[in-house]
């Protein structure tokens, strides 16, 4: 990132406050989703942020540091050798192998160096100091050397090819390219018409960044392919770019001659020492770099809403199956679908055995002291039915979520999007593997807190006596919270329910009477609100595994409302500061003055005490 030592610009706080803002909410839109649009759009947003990063933060924070010139073109055109020349000496690796240029080398003049030598500018580059010992592998470095033949405030960054074979190469050209005040684009009579180049200048003047254009190695002669290259750069608006001509020269020591690179190296000099021309392309540049980036966070907003709008469509399949799921378990339980198979056997066992009618005593507290002796040694009331409702709520509890994952991961599958989500990590579309035991866990705990809760006075009875009442009243409430007393009557033994013996139907208004008690009641309804509310917390946490799938991913939300408001921040704050309302010229607008002396060498002048003392236009 930029170094402590900048200082922000005067006037220009709110454009740095609103540039830094739109970063933040680029730098956290991912584009996850497999939709149509989406490579293009992480693409432009890698480009955006680079381009921040690299030259709109550093120049908006320091307007006085040297401008930034990459040199840039096809391979073989010769940049390399150029930017050695115009040094005096060998710092950027020249040759036929090609790519040559694998690490771009940055050359300044020796006062300059310490604007480079930090990440004030290309922080993701690492910086070495000898081209040579580049590692041919590696293109995340930066070489920055120095010479005294450059003037101060300008420096020269030797790029990879545009075209080059090696697509990090590419890339990392497009990159410095985007980090640049101005544009040397370097070409020769051979390549001049090439189209990678072309459409890297047309994204330039677009962006309304500065451009040179160097024609090089120019046979004596062929003065119709300057003629027809300067045809080619109006037609393309860039009619106000100064074209300097290399005329094709035998090297010495791998250098052009002096003579040959003198109206390259004299334009150079008069730019970094003329303060109203280096303010000129400073402002151009950056004007129009803060103008494009409006119209590409455009671009991007509307990638970022269909994210959003795909990103809601997913949101709402996983909802939609759990809340369903959910509601399918709570019925499950309020309405006592669980009495069959085990639990219905261990409740007739119960009747059958007697045990019922112990408990109903026990919880009406009669005869408790006659059963205080009676009950040393017996295991306390209704275990097997207990755990029976306990096996049954855990197996409805498995089955929910099993059912909820399946429809989920279907729904998703359907989708584009969402299947990509699913490829990228399997194991959505069954429950958790470990939800079994969290939901034994889950309701071993909700009966353990419903006898912890279930307080029964002992009166004079033997302990024993109060901890069988008190799980026998436990037990009602826990047997109440989950089966309705008609379906406990009609799952009464069939020799209990339908005899009319005293006896029998003694037994039936006792249960009616025991598990109709408003205390019951008023208990049991208790219990199964919590029951829910703990059943519902387990679900939930099954549904927050898609949740999280998505957020693992970068899913967002209002990411493209987000852009939208950052880029209009941008807009309004570069305007209000002076900005141009558009994001370039007119193609049909006057030649700008500083490219109008490139046709000759001008005389070397004297830099002004402070040439760049000019605060940048913003």
């Amino acid at each position: 990132m930029l170094s402590d030592r900048t200082t922000p610009v005067a006037g220009a706080s709110k454009l740095l406050e609103t540039v830094e803002q739109l970063l933040r909410v680029v730098t956290s839109t991912r584009f996850p989703l497999d939709l149509p649009g989406a490579p293009a759009a992480r693409k432009g947003r890698t480009a955006l942020i680079n381009q921040a990063e690299d030259y709109l933060l550093p120049r908006l924070q320091r307007a006085d540091a040297p401008l930034l010139a990459v040199v840039g073109g096809s391979t073989g055109s010769g940049k390399s050798t150029l930017v050695n020349s115009l040094a005096g000496k060998q710092l950027s690796p020249a040759g036929v192998l090609r790519p040559t240029t694998r690490s771009p080398v940055l050359v300044c003049h020796p006062d300059d160096v310490r604007w480079f030598s930090d990440d004030r500018i290309l922080p993701r580059l690492r910086r070495i100091a000898d081209p040579t010992r580049q590692d041919r592998q590696e293109v995340s470095q930066l070489a920055v050397v120095t010479s005294a033949a450059l003037t101060p405030g300008i420096a020269l960054l030797d790029a990879p090819d545009l075209d080059s074979v090696v697509d990090a190469n590419r890339d990392l050209a497009g990159e410095l390219l985007a980090a640049a005040d101005l544009w040397i684009f370097v070409t020769t009579s051979s390549r001049y018409a090439d189209a990678v180049p072309w459409d890297a200048l047309r994204t330039a003047e677009s962006r309304g960044t500065s451009v040179a254009v160097v024609l090089d190695r120019l046979p004596v002669g062929a003065e119709e392919i300057e003629q027809h290259l300067s045809q080619m750069l109006r037609k393309e608006g860039l009619g106000n770019a100064p074209l300097l001509v290399v005329p094709h020269s035998a090297l010495a020591e791998r250098l052009l001659p002096a003579e040959a690179v003198a109206p390259v190296k004299a334009w150079l000099a008069e730019l970094a020492s003329d303060g109203e021309q280096w303010t000129a392309i400073s402002t151009k540049t950056l004007d129009g770099a803060l103008a494009s980036l409006r119209p590409r966070a455009t671009a991007l907003v509307r990638h970022a809403v269909a994210q959003d709008a795909a990103a809601q469509d997913l949101r709402e399949d996983i909802n939609g199956a759990y809340a369903r799921e959910s509601e399918q378990l709570s019925r499950t339980i309020e309405g006592g679908d669980i009495l069959h198979g085990e639990v219905l056997a261990r409740w007739q066992e119960f009747v059958s055995t007697g045990e019922l009618a112990r408990t109903i005593r026990a919880r009406d507290g009669r005869f408790r002291n006659q059963l205080a002796a009676a009950l040393s040694g017996r295991s306390l009331p209704g275990q097997g039915l207990s755990r029976a409702i306990a096996g049954a709520l855990t197996a409805a509890l498995e089955q929910a979520a099993e059912h909820a994952a399946e429809a989920a991961s279907q729904r998703w599958s359907s989708r584009p999007a969402g299947a990509a989500l699913l490829a990228s990590g399997p194991g959505l579309a069954r429950a958790s593997s470990g939800f079994g035991a969290m939901a034994r866990q889950v309701v071993t705990e909700w009966q353990q807190t419903v006898l912890d809760q279930t307080v029964v006075s002992g009166g004079k009875g033997a302990a024993k006596s109060t901890a069988y009442a008190s799980s026998a009243a436990a037990l009602v409430v826990m047997t109440a919270a989950v089966l309705p007393v008609g379906q406990l009557v009609d799952g009464l033994p069939e020799s209990h329910r339908r005899s009319n013996a005293s006896a029998s139907q003694e037994l039936v208004s006792a249960v009616r009477r025991t598990f109709e008690d408003a205390d019951a009641r008023r208990l049991a309804s208790r219990a199964r609100s919590a029951l829910l509310q703990s059943v519902g917390a387990l679900m939930e946490g099954e549904r927050r595994r898609y949740e999280a799938r998505l957020t693992e991913a970068g899913v967002g939300e209002r990411t493209g409302e987000r852009l939208r408001d950052a880029a209009a921040g941008v807009d309004e704050a570069r305007i209000a500061a002076g900005g141009r309302d558009r994001p370039r010229p007119s193609r049909a607008a006057s030649r700008d003055h500083w490219s109008q002396r490139h046709a000759a060498a001008p005389a070397r002048r004297e830099p002004p005490t402070n040439p760049r003392s000019v605060r940048t236009r913003t």
